[in-house]
This record gives C-alpha cells, sequence and structure tokens, in this order.
C-alpha cells in the first residue's frame, strides 16, 4: 500500500503542472495536494535526480523537466500513429472479421498500441500492452527483420529462443534465414509458432523517412486461415499498410 500510495503521489504532482501552471513552489505543491511540505520534498528530489523535474534555483520552483520532453514526444508519434491507421483497422476488421492488432517498439519490445478484437465467439484476443517475443510468431519476426544490420545483429546475439511450440524457430542460423526473407518478401505469415492454434499475417508500416515504426496484423484461429482465405488476408493486409504509411508521409 505505501508504494502505491507513493507512486499516486508523485502522478499527483505531475499532474498539478499545466500550460497555465508552468512553475510552482514546494508550499504551493503542499497546499494543492493537501500534503505536508516534508514528504513533498522527498518525491521532488527523485524527480530531480531523474530529471522529470528542474528547478530554478533564484526562485526555488520547479517546473517540468527534459525526460518529460523524451517522453512526450514518444506519446506524440505513438498517438500520430495510431491516428493514421485506427480507421484502416476498423475497415480491415469489417472485411476480415478476424482480430487486427497494431504493434511497434516500446522499451525495446515488441508491444501491441491498438487493437480490434474479432467479433466471432472463437478469436484470438489481444490486450494492448501485450508484449511479442522476437523468435515466435510474425510481430517480433518483421519488427526485427526490418532494423538496421547492426543493431539487428546485437540483439540477436541476446535472444533466447524459447520454444513455445513445436514450430518456434529454436536455431539462430534459421531466425536469420527467415528475417532475410521477410525483407524481401514484405509481409509474414505465422501459423502456429507462438500459439498452437493461432495464425496471423502481418506487415510492416514506415513513416515518412521510410524506417519501419510498426506492424500491421490480421490474427485469429489457424483454421479459418487457408489456402484461399490466406491469400485474401495477405493482400489485404499489404494494402493496408501502404495505406497507413501514405499517410504518415512515406512515399517510397
Amino acid at each position: 500500500m505505501a508504494r502505491n500510495s507513493a507512486v499516486r503521489r508523485v502522478a499527483q504532482i505531475l499532474k498539478s503542472f499545466s500550460a497555465e501552471t508552468s512553475e510552482m513552489g514546494v508550499t504551493e505543491l503542499a497546499s494543492k495536494l493537501d500534503l505536508a511540505k516534508s514528504v513533498i520534498h522527498g518525491d521532488l528530489a527523485i524527480l530531480l535526480e531523474e530529471n522529470i523535474l528542474e528547478k530554478d534555483e533564484q526562485t526555488g520552483r520547479y517546473f517540468l523537466g527534459s525526460e518529460l520532453f523524451r517522453l512526450g514526444q514518444a506519446v506524440s508519434k505513438q498517438m500520430t500513429l495510431k491516428r493514421c491507421a485506427f480507421p484502416v483497422m476498423e475497415r480491415l476488421s469489417k472485411t476480415t472479421m478476424e482480430t487486427i492488432i497494431l504493434a511497434g517498439w516500446v522499451n525495446s519490445t515488441p508491444c501491441c498500441i491498438e487493437r480490434i478484437n474479432s467479433p466471432q465467439p472463437l478469436k484470438l484476443s489481444v490486450d494492448i500492452g501485450s508484449w511479442f517475443p522476437l523468435h515466435a510468431g510474425s510481430v517480433g519476426k518483421t519488427l526485427l527483420a526490418f532494423l538496421p544490420d547492426e543493431e539487428r545483429e546485437r540483439i540477436i546475439e541476446r535472444i533466447e529462443l524459447t520454444r513455445y511450440t513445436e514450430n518456434t524457430i529454436t536455431e539462430i542460423s534459421e531466425l536469420k534465414r527467415q528475417l532475410q526473407e521477410i525483407r524481401e518478401r514484405g509481409y509474414v505469415v505465422s501459423i502456429g509458432e507462438r500459439l498452437e492454434d493461432v495464425a496471423s499475417v502481418v506487415a510492416p508500416i514506415r513513416n515518412h523517412t521510410g524506417n519501419v515504426i510498426a506492424t500491421l496484423s490480421v490474427g485469429g484461429p489457424k483454421n479459418r486461415f487457408r489456402e484461399g482465405k490466406l491469400s485474401s488476408f495477405i493482400q489485404l493486409v499489404i494494402e493496408a499498410t501502404q495505406e497507413i504509411s501514405l499517410k504518415l508521409g512515406f512515399r517510397g
């Protein structure tokens, strides 16, 4: 409980700042939050150390720091991506009736940043914030495949090739071969690699510089990804990612 209280208190301190109130002193913060100044002092000291807040030594007033600016830029990019992608995801969801997942890098980990779960009773259900392994399934492999060569090799050296199913890659050489194939083909089909009965089709999303910043996927029970429907899903996902990339400024 004490830890939760401390986290909530820090959150309240940060939320006290706004465009209208960009600087605040200890007394002002303590009064606003109805807390003792001694308690506030301890929290402010930690926030200063982490560059989340900064302090004007002449006035003794605090203001939001450079680390929050960096995080704000990351949020801005993510929100721009989600705004561009969501209408396309809705259309793809209605066409395929399967789960649609928008994923990207979050703290160096492939992560679901938006999704529309299938309306069908039997479906792949994914929560926002869910992470994906780099070697099993289509999302992680796609994001890994399009990293710069040196960065990709550095990550591959650290990957633990955990076996999830009999179709999971457990050899570095095979992983590298598939990553090369993904770069050449421009999309991925995964069947039973991470979850035994799940299949997915994934393609990359590029920004205005041509860098791959996210993936879009259609996923569901593998028995609904038969040959004819699979070909249709591949085409639909490629068209959807091209549309989102175009919205983000990609002209390749």
